[in-house]
Parts: C-alpha cells; sequence; structure tokens
C-alpha cells in the first residue's frame, strides 16, 4: 500500500487559529499528472470567466476512507459529471458555492448572504458545466453534467484544487475509478506520409525594431545582418532544415540543397 502526507479532515484550535494536522493515507493511483491537468484547466477556465488571474494550488489525489468521506460530503453540494470513460463529481461546501459565485460578479466576499439566490443557483450551475470540461483527462469526453445532489453517490478517488486568488475557494473533486484506462491506437509515421508541409526558402534576414518599421518610407533601405554569399536556410514550420542556393529551375522557383554543412535532425 502506498501512502501519502495529506491533513487531517477537521481542525482543531490553536493559538486562536484553526489548524488540521497532518496524517497518512492511502494514496491513489490515479496520475498526479492528470490531476495536474486539471487543476490547471480550472485555472484557464476560471480565469477567462472571472475576467482576472487565477492562482490555484493542487491537493494530491488520495484514497478516504469512509469517515473521511462522510466528513467531505457533510453539507456540501456535489455536482455529478458522467463521461465516456469515467464518472466525477465537483463537490462544493455552501460557503465555497457563495465564494465561487460572488468572484463572478466581482463583489469580493458576497456581505453578509449566506445562501444562494436563484440567479446565484443558475450562475452556480452554468459555471460548473464550464469546468466540466476540464475533467477530460480523468473521465474522458463529457456524457451528462448533472444537477446538485447533497448524497455522495460511491467514488474511490479524491482530490481538491484550492482557488487562492480571486477568492479563496475549496473545489473537491472525486471520481469514481482511480485507473485511467490504456490509450487508444496511436499515429505511425506512415500515416503521416502523405500530410503536406509548406516550404520556405530564406536568403536574407534582418530585425527592425517596432519604430524604424513604421518609418520606412518608399525607396528606404534596410540593412540586412546576412552576408552576400551566406547560404539560404529552407525552413519548414519556422524550423531550418537545410542550406543550400535559391534559384530556377526551368519555369519554377527552386533550392539547391548543399551537400554539407546542412543542419541536421
Amino acid at each position: 500500500m502506498t501512502l501519502a502526507l495529506a491533513f487531517e479532515p477537521q481542525a482543531v484550535t490553536c493559538g486562536g487559529r484553526a489548524v488540521r494536522r497532518i496524517r497518512f493515507e492511502r494514496r491513489s493511483s490515479l496520475p498526479v499528472s492528470a490531476a495536474c491537468v486539471v487543476a490547471n484547466g480550472i485555472r484557464e477556465t476560471l480565469g477567462v470567466l472571472i475576467g482576472k488571474p487565477v492562482r490555484v494550488r493542487l491537493m494530491e489525489p488520495l484514497i478516504p476512507d469512509p469517515r473521511a468521506w462522510a466528513i467531505i460530503a457533510s453539507q456540501a453540494r456535489l455536482y455529478e459529471v458522467r463521461g465516456a470513460l469515467n464518472n466525477a463529481a465537483f463537490i462544493l461546501r455552501g460557503t465555497d458555492a457563495l465564494a465561487l459565485v460572488h468572484a463572478i460578479f466581482g463583489e469580493g466576499d458576497g456581505g453578509a448572504a449566506q445562501t444562494l439566490s436563484p440567479i446565484e443557483e443558475e450562475v452556480l450551475r452554468r459555471l460548473l458545466r464550464s469546468l466540466a470540461a476540464t475533467l477530460t483527462p480523468v473521465c474522458g469526453s463529457m456524457q451528462e453534467v448533472l444537477g446538485a445532489r447533497n448524497a455522495a453517490p460511491s467514488f474511490l478517488t479524491f482530490f481538491e484544487v484550492l482557488i487562492e486568488e480571486p477568492a479563496a475557494v475549496r473545489l473537491g473533486i472525486a471520481v469514481a475509478r482511480e485507473t485511467l484506462p490504456d490509450p487508444g491506437p496511436t499515429l505511425r509515421p506512415e500515416d503521416l506520409l502523405d500530410v503536406e508541409l509548406e516550404a520556405t526558402a530564406e536568403f536574407a534576414s534582418a530585425t527592425l525594431d517596432a519604430v524604424r518599421l513604421f518609418s520606412l518610407l518608399p525607396n528606404g533601405v534596410v540593412r540586412l545582418h546576412t552576408r552576400l554569399d551566406a547560404p539560404s536556410r529552407l525552413k519548414i514550420g519556422g524550423t531550418a532544415i537545410a542550406l543550400g542556393q535559391c534559384g530556377t529551375r526551368g519555369e519554377r522557383r527552386a533550392f539547391s540543397v548543399a551537400g554539407e554543412g546542412a543542419p541536421k535532425g
């Protein structure tokens, strides 16, 4: 059994502060890299929706025991997401749901409000539907996003995305299975043989700052960095793959690849 360092689900008061003691828990085999992709997707999606930089922190995936699951689901809303390969759920406590919606509206802590209004409820549902796409690394393509539920169905793995800015929110994510399916067939090199690539030939180059560029006038002179006898470069996708000379062959422009000194690899 693999163990991971975690925190007690319940806090104790120490010196006037709420402190959660550390402990060891069973570690999930759900790849941390997959959870990182989910957390980064949540950060980017919220950043677009809120219109402000978002900072998040990821808690490592764990396998909570029944007692821990009861505490996680206590007084929390669960929004189940069904994917093609796995099922998951967002878990939000009431205070975190309030903070998340108030961040969307740019209202700070939202004042003295303790419950969501009907409009805020709808905003939260739409927000979580937008965030459902971030669960693709652990669920596959999204099939269905269900409404809020109070009773949590059976899940195995749990991790948290701690949103630190612009609001403090603990967004829990529960996953039904900790192992991900094997990837499907991948592309073989021969599958790419018919892909067309655009090639360009560069026989002179220069660098201009914006001021110089916009001050250019007809008949102006631009000093090039390339020597007259320097070889030309054949580029694909902006990467030089060969050195040679530019010219013509018949009625077509052509590039003659040099026998020596060409870039390799």
